[in-house]
């Protein structure tokens, strides 16, 4: 009964339920027959866009879906644990950009080069999208930036940092100089890359260390950064990531040093809280925490 509900509240529709847990469409109706006489109050209400639940049926639903999930998590942890060399798992995993800079590829890379048993989806989402598809469970894991009031029902763990740095050519005045104060920072303007980290969410940083200075654009990549940087005179602030990879290609590109703190913005593993004892997703938070860290440190 509850993995009929559970079904029809994600697919809105009690033929789709029907083909997903393989019973007939009459079956799923009379299920769902059983359950309103049970609970007392109407579950669905039929629209255009399928069956909506009221939300009497989303309040019986979340609940329906932590047992369903205890159930899948005492049969998992019954057995001897999660061997990924031998065992077969497919994991969906959001990042807030697909291009985060956080060596997400290499890991994917390593996965299906170490464990072809294994399978990592990766797809791209904005974080209050992010937990919404954790709880309908659409994904086993976000990887990204860490929401103030996040609620009991997740649970985190950080991975890395993603720092910021200030560089320019030679055709900025500050680059024979090699150093620039925060007065300076504040004042003169700036182009952001935004490839990395919501341009928001860097602005806040910069608000919150009381450096905010002001921008004249937003650039999306390292690609269009490179072609301004050959022929601006103006500062950049980018990742250190990028900095360094810049400062290494080109000779006349460099990271000015600072007196004053620059952003350095935490990247969080964020999962529901019910997964933790999950032998395989233990097993893929502490492979990417371990991965991620080996490589951070290359």
């Amino acid at each position: 009964m509850l993995i009929v509900l559970d079904a029809v509240c994600r697919l809105k529709s009690t033929v789709k339920a029907s083909e997903e847990i393989n019973i007939s469409q009459p079956a799923v109706s009379r299920y769902l027959k059983q359950l309103r006489e049970l609970t007392g109050q109407e579950l669905f209400v039929r629209t255009s866009n399928g069956l909506e639940p009221t939300q009497g049926a989303l309040d019986l639903w979340g609940k329906a879906v932590e047992v369903l999930e205890l159930c899948e998590l005492f049969t998992r942890s019954s057995g001897v644990g999660f061997d990924p060399k031998v065992q077969k798992e497919n994991f969906t995993i959001a990042l807030p950009i697909i291009n985060t800079g956080l060596f997400i590829e290499q890991v994917i890379l390593h996965a299906l080069e170490n464990y072809p048993q294994i399978r990592i989806n990766l797809i791209g989402l904005h974080m209050s999208n992010a937990l919404e598809k954790l709880e309908s469970r659409d994904i086993d894991l976000y990887i990204g930036f860490k929401s103030e009031g996040l609620q009991k029902s997740f649970d985190t763990t950080p991975l890395t940092n993603i720092d910021f740095r200030v560089i320019c050519s030679d055709k900025c005045e500050l680059y024979q100089k090699g150093k620039i104060s925060r007065s300076e920072f504040i004042s003169l303007p700036h182009i952001k890359v935004a490839g990395e980290i919501n341009e928001t969410f860097l602005d806040r940083e910069l608000k919150r260390l009381n450096v905010l200075q002001k921008s004249i654009i937003a650039i999306p990549d390292t690609d269009s950064m490179i072609v301004m940087l050959k022929n601006t005179n103006k500062l950049f602030i980018a990742t250190e990531r990028q900095a360094n990879s810049l400062c290494q290609r080109y000779s006349n590109i460099k990271i000015l040093k600072t007196d004053f703190d620059l952003p350095s913005i935490p990247i969080h593993q964020i999962w529901r809280r019910v997964r933790t004892p999950d032998p395989a997703h233990s097993w893929l938070r502490g492979y990417i925490e371990k991965r991620i860290r080996l490589l951070s440190d290359t």
